[in-house]
C-alpha cells in the first residue's frame, strides 16, 4: 500500500478513538466545553459545537450509523454516543431542540442553537394553554419515543419536522410545507373547512369563527341554527356559558376547541336534548322535536 494511503488510513482510525474531557459535550450546557479543542481524530477541531455537529446530523451530511452503530451505540473503535451525551439524552426532546418557552421540546430552540423560530413561530401558542388546553407533539406530528424513532433524526426528509394531522381533530387537514394548512376543525368553526397561514397576526375570535358583532352574512356560515339564534338576539355566552361569560374571552380553555360543542341550557329555559334536537321552551319560543342541523 503506498505510504500516502498508509498515512491517510492511520489519521482515519485515529478519528475513531474515545473521545476525552474536551469532547464531552451536551447542549444543556453542565460541562464546559472547549470547542477549540484540537486532535487528529476523524472529524475537525470544534465539532462538538452545536452550529457543527447538531447541524450535520440534523441535515445527514455525514451519516452517523456508519461509524456509530445503527443504533449509535458504537461499532468497533467508533465511539458510542452515549460516551460523550450524558444519561437521558436519548429521550430529553430539550437536549436537541425546544426547551426556551417550555418543556416539550417545541422550538424556539433549534438544533443550532437559534431561538428564532422561523419554520413555524406559533409553536408556542400551540403546546401551551391559552384559548385551548395545550396541544400535545401527537396533533401535528408523529411523536418519537426516542432519538432513533421512525422518522425522526435519521428519516429520508432531513431538516424537516414531517406534518401529520392523522391523530388530531382534523385528520383530513393538510399542511402545505410552506406555512399554511387547510380543512382544519381547528380553525373553521368547527366545521373542518378552515385554513391558516404561519403569517397571519395573532387570532381574535373572529380569526377562526364569526364573533358576536360580525353580522349576519358572516353568522350564516356557522354551523346549524347559529345565525338564527343570534339574529333573535341570543350570544354565546347564553348557550355556552362554561366556555365564556362574555363573548369575547374564554373561561375554561379545556372546553374550546375541543372537538366537542359544549351547550349548556340557557337560563329560564326548559330544553331537553336528544342528539341534535331539542323539545322545551327557550328564548321565548317553543321548541318540538327541533333539530339543531
Amino acid at each position: 500500500m503506498p505510504l500516502a494511503r498508509l498515512a491517510l488510513a492511520g489519521l482515519l482510525l485515529a478519528g475513531l478513538i474515545a473521545c476525552d474531557d474536551a469532547f464531552n459535550y451536551n447542549k444543556d450546557h453542565s460541562g464546559v466545553v472547549d470547542t477549540n479543542a484540537t486532535s487528529d481524530r476523524y472529524h475537525p477541531a470544534g465539532f462538538v459545537s452545536t452550529d457543527m455537529h447538531s447541524m450535520e446530523a440534523k441535515m445527514h451530511e455525514q451519516t452517523c450509523t456508519d461509524c456509530h452503530g445503527e443504533t449509535l451505540e458504537g461499532s468497533g473503535a467508533a465511539l458510542s454516543c452515549d460516551s460523550c451525551h450524558p444519561a437521558g439524552w436519548r429521550t430529553n426532546c430539550t437536549f436537541c431542540h425546544g426547551g426556551v418557552d417550555n418543556t416539550t421540546g417545541a422550538p424556539p430552540e433549534d438544533l443550532d442553537d437559534s431561538t428564532e423560530s422561523r419554520a413555524f413561530p406559533p409553536h408556542t401558542r400551540h403546546v401551551e394553554e391559552n384559548t385551548h388546553a395545550a396541544f400535545d407533539c401527537t396533533t401535528c406530528h408523529v411523536k418519537p419515543t426516542d432519538v432513533l424513532s421512525p422518522g425522526h433524526l435519521f428519516d429520508d426528509t432531513p431538516g424537516r419536522a414531517d406534518v401529520d394531522l392523522s391523530a388530531s381533530l382534523s385528520p383530513q387537514g393538510a399542511w402545505d410545507g410552506n406555512g399554511g394548512c387547510s380543512n382544519l376543525y381547528c380553525h373553521g368553526d368547527g366545521q373542518r373547512v378552515g385554513s391558516v397561514d404561519v403569517d397571519d397576526a395573532p387570532l381574535a375570535c373572529d380569526g377562526c369563527h364569526p364573533a358576536v358583532d360580525s353580522g349576519r352574512s358572516a353568522w350564516d356560515r356557522m354551523s346549524g341554527e347559529h345565525e338564527d339564534h343570534l339574529r333573535e338576539g341570543l350570544r354565546c355566552h347564553d348557550c355556552h356559558s362554561e366556555t365564556t361569560t362574555d363573548d369575547r374571552s374564554i373561561l375554561n380553555p379545556a372546553q374550546h376547541v375541543d372537538g366537542v360543542a359544549d351547550f349548556v341550557v340557557p337560563t329560564g329555559a326548559t330544553l331537553q336534548r336528544s342528539g341534535s334536537s331539542c323539545t322545551g321552551s327557550c328564548h321565548g319560543e317553543r321548541h318540538e322535536n327541533r333539530r339543531w342541523d
